[in-house]
């Protein structure tokens, strides 16, 4: 076993500082051909730049772009060159391709992007992110945002040509679930078929300098063509679980994924934040919405 993606030296083109970009909160998606052919692997995730000897606090909001590659199987995505989306904040040094902001007015006060997530249906490619605004008194959570966008994914990423959807979900929605914004979204298939958005509700502590959880919320998705997100008959929002931790601590779990097909049901990332960094843990549940 080894890392897919291992941290690699780089030098930030905003600044010349050396150190490492970092790849988070990857998503994995296989690709099926509707003529029959070989399936295709599709990854996504975060890239950003940790400077020599800095912390994780000291990463340049410049520097947050999402990476996307396709590969034959998942082990070989780790050598697959990537082409990169960027965001209204995100330097043009980093080689970015796409600059998605620039494809709605609504979008550029999206500063960084996060947490990607994808959908493959009908031959469309769907790449949910959220658009975090951040100013000088950092992120503005209660303007965040799940934006969507799709692309025909033919040929190699580099000619994939992007389309905004819409926002599937805002401050409303996460207010509803008891949040000032939704992160960590991934998207998967219940049993019978349902769409489903995990979503993490959360909010930006001033004081603690951190990003608060309340578990999981597992909803479901009426359209990403049209985003949206299903309500019932009574206008709220159709939840088919409720996930979180009976050992809360200042921070919240948050994060999740869902493979109908395992036994697992929706596993539960737990973290920990602390002087030493952070420890994080995976809880399989047994759920299956």
């Amino acid at each position: 076993m080894s890392a897919l993606w291992p941290a690699t030296a780089s030098v930030d083109p905003a600044t010349g500082a050396t150190g490492f970009t970092d790849h988070e909160v990857p998503n994995l998606l296989p690709l099926a051909d509707e003529d029959g052919g070989p399936v295709r692997w599709v990854g996504a995730r975060l890239d950003l730049f940790a400077p020599a000897g800095g912390t994780l606090g000291k990463r340049p909001g410049s520097s947050f772009r999402i990476a996307l590659m396709t590969a034959a199987d998942p082990e070989s995505l780790g050598d697959a060159t990537p082409v990169i989306l960027g965001s209204s904040g995100t330097d043009p040094g980093w080689d970015v391709a796409t600059d998605l902001t620039a494809l709605h007015p609504s979008l550029d006060r999206c500063t960084l992007w996060n947490e990607p997530a994808l959908h493959f249906d009908g031959g469309t490619l769907f790449l949910a992110l959220r658009c975090l605004p951040v100013g000088g008194s950092g992120p503005d959570v209660g303007d965040s945002s799940i934006e969507v966008f799709a692309t025909r994914p033919e040929g190699a990423p580099s000619a994939w040509t992007w389309d905004y959807s819409g926002r599937l979900a805002g401050h409303a929605e996460a207010e509803e679930l008891g949040g000032d914004g939704l992160t960590q979204l991934e998207l998967a298939e219940a049993r019978d078929g349902t769409l489903l958005a995990i979503v993490t509700p959360d909010r930006w502590d001033v004081d603690l300098r951190e990003f608060v959880h309340t578990g999981l919320q597992v909803l479901e998705v009426e359209s990403l063509s049209q985003p949206r997100l299903a309500r019932d008959e009574s206008g709220d929002l159709r939840v088919r679980a409720q996930v979180t931790a009976s050992d809360l601590d200042q921070f919240g779990p948050g994060a999740g994924t869902y493979e109908p097909s395992a036994e697992l049901g929706i596993i539960l990332m737990r973290r920990v934040i602390g002087s030493g960094g952070l420890v994080a843990s995976l809880h399989d549940t047994g759920i299956h919405p």
